[in-house]
């Protein structure tokens, strides 16, 4: 009966339980580094949470998607699979999120050399090099930090 109770209310305030034990989880594996989770956090890359400070709903990335702060976490071993998914997707918020993780573990003009390197080792494959393309005006955002609005897709109730 409580945990009717709670869905109802994070149902109703918009607030999701950034104390479930998926949110958790996700956060234990990018404290541990765990490179052996670097897919499954991959998968739940847009698992969103409204964690509250103060009262107030945080604006960050890595307060707000687990799974990007794990996988910057992780570091260099989760580099080769965040540029592989780089490559394959035309989603906006995914690629957001992975350009942010690229910053985060080798600073911005690092990264942004390292997608250059890959759309020039792209070849024929047109679709990765303009999904990659796409991702390099992310690195010019100042606000990169900040979480995209809402309309993200959300794979909390996955």
């Amino acid at each position: 009966m409580g945990s009717d109770r709670q869905r109802e209310y994070d149902r109703t305030t918009g607030i999701r339980n950034w104390n479930s034990p998926k949110h958790l989880a996700i956060v234990l594996l990018g404290q541990l580094r765990a490179e052996e989770a670097v897919r499954i956090l991959g998968e739940n890359l847009t698992y969103r949470v409204k964690p509250l400070v103060g009262g107030y709903e945080t604006q960050g990335i890595a307060e707000q998607f687990p799974a990007a702060r794990s996988l910057a976490q992780i570091g260099n071993p989760a580099v080769p699979a965040v540029m592989e998914k780089l490559r394959r997707t035309a989603e906006s918020l995914q690629r957001h999120l992975y350009v942010w993780i690229l910053t985060q573990v080798e600073g911005r003009d690092v990264a942004r050399f390292r997608v250059k390197k890959a759309i020039k080792d792209c070849g024929p494959y047109t679709t990765w090099k303009a999904n990659l393309e796409a991702a390099i005006e992310y690195f010019d955002n100042e606000d990169l930090d900040l979480a995209p609005p809402e309309e993200a897709e959300s794979t909390e109730h996955k």
